[in-house]
């Protein structure tokens, strides 16, 4: 004999399965979230160029004597160590200053004045009018 089975107790079953599912997916949304916000992103050195080697490809062929090994950059007056450094100066009117080691000093735009100080050191001025001290022993305009 065929067993029948109501309408309504089909329906029961139907929605403790619906519940649960949308529980399953409730929870696998939520964890998703919280591996997503867990995950962080580590320090990056993109701008600091004293770590990047390949800021020695920047310095002229007229440095090429010193061996330099470190590099400063940035706006506004800019002052070296006692290492060897290549110097970079931008757009705007900069007092770059090197201190003991055998600089590279390159002035950039603007209207700059470039004073090696101790050392042998090569000072290119760019465009603008720019000023050397006498520390400067190579001064290209």
């Amino acid at each position: 004999m065929r067993r029948l089975r109501s309408p309504a107790l089909k329906g029961r079953w139907r929605r403790p399965a619906a519940v649960a599912l949308l529980v399953l997916a409730a929870t696998i949304a939520c964890s998703a979230v919280v591996i997503t916000a867990s995950n962080s992103v580590p320090a990056t050195n993109l701008l600091d160029q004293q770590n990047d080697p390949s800021w020695i490809t920047l310095a002229p062929p007229q440095c090429s004597s010193l061996a330099l090994v470190g590099f400063v950059t940035g706006n506004g007056n800019l002052t070296g160590t006692n290492a060897a450094q290549l110097m970079l100066g931008r757009g705007a009117n900069q007092t770059i200053q090197g201190k003991n080691g055998n600089d590279c000093l390159l002035g950039g735009g603007g209207n700059d004045s470039l004073n090696g100080g101790g050392g042998t050191d090569v000072c290119i001025g760019g465009p603008g009018t720019d000023s050397f001290t006498a520390s400067c022993e190579t001064q290209i305009q």
